[in-house]
């Protein structure tokens, strides 16, 4: 299988979740503005959405239909990939850490509960949210992989087709 066909079937599995995150990261940003320190995050996923969707433009008008591409594109690419990588980074550190210590998720739940004055559902305890969390752990373990991979092939077709940039 041709490096460019791997390409377009993680960027077609990738763009459906980058749709999701950036909705997601609209509402961050509001929340961002009561809480000045979730921008540096709102930025990581801004920036994974940004290359997902320049490099998606990429395939389609640069490899696909041979189209020229301006150069600032590159760099769009270039440069979110590597917060992306930041970002694939700190998903494994935080799955490692929450997976190897299984106690720190029940201790965080069971002090989250404690401080809810909401009526949550019967039969919701800290297992409950504990099985969520590393639901949600390894979804992104397994996105950021899939992330990583489509980085890595990004900058090989980068390489491969600079022709299509224009020189600036």
């Amino acid at each position: 299988m041709k490096i460019e066909s791997v390409y377009k079937i993680l960027s077609y599995i990738l763009l459906p979740i980058a749709g999701f995150f950036a909705f997601l990261d609209l509402f961050a940003i509001l929340a961002a503005l009561a809480q000045p320190a979730m921008l540096l995050s709102v930025f990581i996923i801004a920036s994974m959405v940004i290359y997902i969707f320049t490099s998606f433009r990429f395939l389609m008008n640069g490899i696909i239909q041979s189209k020229p591409c301006k150069h600032s594109l590159k760099d769009w690419i270039k440069v979110n990939a590597y917060v992306s990588i930041f970002f694939v980074v700190m998903s494994y550190i935080q799955t490692a850490v929450i997976l190897t210590e299984p106690t720190v998720i029940k201790t965080m739940m069971g002090q989250l509960l404690a401080q809810q004055q909401t009526n949550l559902p019967a039969g919701t305890t800290t297992e409950t949210f504990a099985l969520l969390i590393k639901a949600v752990l390894y979804f992104l373990a397994a996105y950021a992989t899939i992330l990583l991979v489509h980085i890595i092939l990004g900058f090989l077709l980068l390489k491969k087709y600079d022709h299509v940039f224009d020189k600036e």
